[in-house]
């Protein structure tokens, strides 16, 4: 759920949430036993999910399966063994070391043939970690997130797959006074979800289309919790932004985005809507977990992704624009 342009949001702007009820709650809960959860990546320096430098964090496990995914070793909250066949001699050292043979669905994700491989074309995907050991890791870069405004995004995969964990690594950040963000498919509990909103001071929120059985047809589940969770959001107080992939012949037409622009309310929290065009390398990982991408034999037009269009001219922002909604388009 990266590699996606970012509001311009200050790190100042808590989102009009309310700190009395936010340290309350850290009092009763003190530091209690260390929550454990799995991530898959920890990506620093990134620009582009929230304002400032930021360190994205990857968490393992989502509940919904977008045809378009470009991170599909995040679906799965188990830790999973990728493989780079391209590269792969056959030297057989694999098997030797492996505890259950050659048969691929017998695998314990042990790890042995990755430290074996002369190629490096097998490698562990998930880390198990403490919300207490994570945070110390992202704190080391605390001081380039006060110079830049940055500070951390929580992504993957969904956050809100492993609420408990999520909301534990929040907390610890904004108690140490880092700027954390949010970026989440909504489909979660609605305590759940608002637990976590309450712990962060941004949140990108996509909507991929509003149509429940479409949704359940591009995504293998209906928006009803996303939507029920949006309507919370939008008077939650906590400044937020709305993302729309832009997937072709899917869900970019001009009847897509009015109804997309008809269900968002009038929100003093609504920073912008962003949408964001279809990643052409999504397919790229799939092979490393023997999989084929489901929009493999997808075809678009050829567009130019660089110039972020912010007026009327773009008749993809109109729906958004005449309802006096700050738009973009990437």
């Amino acid at each position: 759920m990266t590699d996606r342009p970012g509001a311009e949001v200050s790190s100042a702007d808590h989102g009009g949430q309310s700190p009395a009820s936010s340290e309350s709650h850290d009092v009763s809960r003190g530091e209690s036993k260390p929550v454990p959860g799995t991530i898959f990546e920890i990506r620093e320096f990134t620009l582009h999910d929230g304002p400032g430098i930021r360190t994205s964090v990857f968490f393992k496990g989502c509940p919904l399966r977008c045809l378009w995914c470009h991170n599909p070793e995040g679906q799965s909250q188990r830790p999973e063994l990728l493989v780079n066949s391209s590269v792969c001699t056959h030297c057989g050292g694999c098997r030797k070391v492996c505890p259950v043979g050659t048969d691929p669905d017998a695998c314990t994700v042990c790890g042995r043939c990755t430290q074996v491989c002369p190629q490096n074309a097998r490698r562990l995907c998930g880390e198990s970690i403490t919300g207490q050991e994570l945070v110390a890791k992202l704190l080391r870069r605390r001081d380039l997130y006060t110079l830049s405004g940055g500070g951390v995004t929580l992504t993957g995969g969904e956050p809100l797959a492993q609420p408990d964990f999520a909301a534990d690594v929040a907390r610890r950040l904004r108690v140490a006074g880092v700027h954390v963000a949010l970026e989440t498919c909504g489909w979660a509990d609605h305590a759940a979800y608002q637990k976590l909103v309450h712990e962060v001071q941004l949140v990108y929120q996509d909507i991929k289309v509003v149509d429940r059985q479409r949704h359940r047809k591009l995504t293998g589940r209906d928006n009803t919790l996303i939507l029920e969770n949006l309507h919370w959001l939008e008077r939650s107080g906590t400044a937020y932004v709305i993302r729309v992939p832009l997937i072709p012949g899917l869900n970019d037409s001009q009847e897509d985005l009015k109804a997309v622009a008809a269900r968002l309310s009038p929100s003093p929290g609504l920073v912008a809507v962003e949408l964001i065009p279809y990643n052409i390398a999504a397919g790229a990982k799939y092979h490393l977990l023997q999989k084929a991408y489901p929009l493999r034999n997808l075809t678009f037009p050829q567009t130019k992704q660089e110039q972020c269009e912010t007026t009327t001219s773009d008749p993809l922002l109109k729906p958004f624009i005449d309802r006096g909604i700050t738009a973009r388009h990437y």
